[in-house]
């Protein structure tokens, strides 16, 4: 009887440090990413620091001005990402084409416009981050 509950202590032992062993292994191969999200957060911060800079002094007074500063503003925020390394991603814009269909029709705009607007929506730091992720890093060895 003893040596049974010897056979089954060890077994529970082997299966915990198993378990332990493969959750470790998984935590520090997710880990790599997540290095690489810290720095694109980090690019995101910086990004929209300089984008909200670029529009501070804009009057938005009328309608049309507040577009144009919106759209000022996005146009620095891509420009800025795009010098440290990152663009939109076509995983992001394919995954939100109904989404975007759907507000054209809501809106009544169009498709082009509904795009550009989940883009404003979705840019930023503190913005919705689902996967597939905004902004996608841009591989260096296809642009050489």
């Amino acid at each position: 009887m003893n040596k049974k509950k010897s056979v089954y202590k060890i077994l529970g032992l082997v299966v915990v440090i198993i378990g332990s062993a493969s959750l470790s292994w998984h935590w520090l191969s997710s880990s790599a990413p997540a290095a690489q999200d810290h720095q694109m957060i980090q690019a995101m911060n910086e990004c929209d620091g300089i984008a909200d800079k670029a529009v501070i002094n804009l009057q938005e007074f009328l309608e049309f001005q507040k577009i144009e500063k919106l759209a000022r503003k996005s146009r620095v925020m891509q420009l800025c990402m795009s010098d440290r390394g990152y663009r939109v991603n076509p995983a992001w814009l394919n995954s939100h084409q109904a989404e975007a269909h759907a507000l054209a029709l809501r809106e009544n705009i169009s498709d082009d416009a509904a795009v550009e607007e989940l883009k404003r929506q979705h840019m930023y730091p503190g913005s919705v981050q689902e996967t597939p992720f905004f902004w996608a890093a841009i591989n260096k060895k296809a642009n050489s």
